[in-house]
């Protein structure tokens, strides 16, 4: 059973069993988050966007552009 993967070059501990992308992903409780902007502002990239420094909700199961686009 796997439980590291290499990422540029450096191994890391799969994140629940999944790999995931070190510069703008982490690991938090077991299930991978994304990270956003400077402030490294982290969400569930699975059910929200971050655009401009802010989270959005998906539109049901769909993901939208808040800057472009509008949830009914």
């Amino acid at each position: 059973m796997k439980t590291h993967f290499c990422y540029e070059g450096v191994p890391y501990e799969l994140c629940g069993g999944q790999r995931y992308a070190p510069d703008d992903q982490i690991c938090e409780n077991g299930k991978v988050r994304g990270v956003y902007g400077e402030k490294k502002i982290v969400y569930d990239f699975e059910s929200q966007t971050c655009r401009g420094g802010k989270i959005y909700s998906w539109c049901g199961s769909k993901r939208y552009d808040p800057e472009t686009q509008t949830c009914p």
